[in-house]
């Protein structure tokens, strides 16, 4: 079972144990099969709930993106 953060009425799959409060920051390990949802979708979620830093990881690439 993987853990879940839960903002609003969105479900995200983080990196993190359970929580229910936006963290500071949160890092995404991305994928081919999540890329689309990582790079679009929870961004746009941890914005909206003020999550002041992201981290998008992406060992295909060995790219580390920073959103603040």
């Amino acid at each position: 079972m993987e853990p879940e953060l839960h903002l609003a009425s969105d479900i995200l799959v983080p990196d993190e144990p359970f929580l229910t409060l936006a963290p500071d920051w949160v890092a995404e390990i991305v994928s081919p099969s999540t890329a689309r949802l990582d790079r679009v979708h929870k961004p746009a979620v941890y914005a909206r709930e003020h999550v002041a830093h992201v981290w998008l990881l992406d060992p295909g690439t060995r790219i580390l993106e920073v959103l603040a």
